[in-house]
């Protein structure tokens, strides 16, 4: 019975990794908008440092997963669950990824360039947060009805309405139906500009 408890007690450690990870995560996304809204240059920096953090949570859940398995050998549930952490650690790092690649665009972009920054830009950041929230909140409680829900509700429904708005928006105060595919090019450029 003492192995059992032990089991569930590294299994709450393991949910309790994913939570604290799910925060770097959602900060780094909170900073990042911050960094491009306010062209905020320490921050951003703080940004693309602050990944490495998000990198080693991510081998370090992996490895706790890897250990749970080798060691307890769980079954049913229990080894979808862990399983599950390995992928959401891997969705979770990407995220991270992409909060230092905006915090560097936001250092290549010129002040002319910040009128490319959407007014949709906050609901957007808000969305994916809350997408965030609910989608570690479904798989720490295991509730595959909300992942389910968040899943076809969050991530297309509210994902596809703000990118429609995002496009009406830069069609409408552009002059000619090009304006959007220019300003998608300056951005990849100053992306990809080193």
């Amino acid at each position: 019975m003492a192995t059992r408890e032990t089991f569930l007690q590294e299994l709450k450690n393991l949910n309790q990794e994913v939570i604290t990870m799910s925060q770097m995560v959602q900060d780094a996304i909170d900073s990042s908008f911050q960094a491009l809204s306010e062209h905020n240059t320490e921050l951003a920096d703080k940004i693309i440092k602050g990944d490495r953090d998000v990198d080693n949570m991510e081998r370090k859940i992996e490895t706790h997963c890897l250990m749970l398995m080798l060691k307890q050998q769980p079954v049913a549930s229990d080894l979808r669950h862990i399983s599950t952490a390995l992928k959401v650690v891997t969705d979770l790092e990407r995220m991270g990824d992409q909060a230092a690649d905006i915090a560097d665009l936001s250092l290549r972009l010129e002040a002319a360039d910040y009128g490319l920054v959407s007014k949709h830009l906050p609901a957007m950041v808000a969305n994916v947060k809350t997408m965030v929230k609910d989608a570690i909140r479904a798989f720490i409680e295991r509730d595959t009805e909300t992942a389910e829900t968040c899943c076809h509700n969050c991530c297309i429904h509210q994902q596809l309405r703000n990118f429609t708005q995002f496009d009406r928006s830069v069609n409408k105060h552009g002059e000619d139906k090009g304006v959007c595919n220019r300003n998608t090019g300056c951005l990849c450029r100053r992306k990809f500009s080193r």
